[in-house]
């Protein structure tokens, strides 16, 4: 469907799934499927963790004054 108003286009909160909606990250989507009527079952393990990306940004500038340095 066509929609005039961008808002039209996000979930609402109670539509979300259970593990999005009490804060899952969505950006991170994986899918457990099985065959249907299979009786084999496997174990696996889910980690979910978190790094920090840091941008870090300088300005030149000049200095202005006089520079005290040690054995000058």
């Amino acid at each position: 469907p066509y929609s005039q108003n961008p808002r039209d286009y996000f979930v609402p909160d109670n539509e979300l799934p259970p593990l999005v909606h009490s804060g899952f990250n969505p950006s991170f989507i994986a899918t457990v499927s099985h065959e249907k009527g299979s009786g084999d079952t496997s174990e696996f393990e889910i980690t979910y963790g978190r790094n920090m990306d840091v941008t870090h940004a300088t300005r030149r500038t000049t200095h202005y004054g006089n520079s005290y340095l040690e054995g000058s």
